[in-house]
């Protein structure tokens, strides 16, 4: 046999596929946790002033435009946060 050749049989087989079984069932309740305690984040703006520029909000949002909200995303605190 080769060096490196790896022989697979059933019970080789019936191993990795429990194995990929268990890792997706790991991945699934993974990803649901982080969908339930994502629903819970209050994303409210109790000031309702915008969190860039300061001006009053006139919509649900943390935000007074478009602009702010790009700028803020690019403010050297939240680039080291977002990266």
């Amino acid at each position: 046999m080769p060096d490196g050749e790896v022989i697979m049989n059933d019970r080789s087989a019936d191993f990795l596929d429990e194995a990929a079984r268990i890792e997706q069932a790991i991945t699934d309740k993974s990803i649901a946790f982080i969908r339930e305690n994502a629903a819970r984040i209050d994303t409210s703006n109790p000031s309702g002033l915008c969190y860039y520029c300061e001006e009053p909000v006139h919509n649900e949002g943390r935000f007074c435009d478009a602009d702010c909200a790009r700028d803020w995303d690019r403010t050297p605190h939240n680039l080291r946060r977002n990266s």
